[in-house]
């Protein structure tokens, strides 16, 4: 399976967090995650274009922890006597672990595949 286009992405899928430039950025590394949970899982997708709605999911979900990495970037601050420090793993409510990117991950390609990880 080919990546679907920012065309199916902006007017199937009704993306709208990605733009246009940036969509093979992201674009990628989710087919590349979704071929990877197909060799190592059963994927089902629920409707015909499932796989394409799962890959602009799982991208959009890989724009949110690239857009949370930046903001978590700062890992402490001091204004004359008072500072504070922050959690570098955590970009807000966004969990920025290993653990916490594959979770994202799995739980945005979930609305439109089903996965199963148990024996085949």
């Amino acid at each position: 399976m080919e990546a679907p286009g920012y065309d199916f992405y902006a007017n199937e899928y009704g993306g709208v967090l990605i733009a246009e430039e940036d969509w093979r950025t992201y674009a990628g590394p989710a087919m590349a995650y979704l071929a990877r949970l197909t060799a190592t899982c059963r994927v089902t997708p629920y409707a015909p274009d499932g796989r394409e709605r799962a890959v602009c999911a799982a991208a959009e979900a890989l724009h949110g922890l690239s857009e949370a990495e930046g903001r978590a970037a700062v890992r402490s601050a001091s204004i004359g006597s008072v500072s504070t420090s922050y959690d570098a793993t955590r970009g807000g409510a966004v969990d920025l672990t290993p653990k916490g990117k594959a979770a994202a991950l799995l739980r945005a390609v979930s609305l439109y595949v089903h996965v199963f990880a148990g024996v085949r």
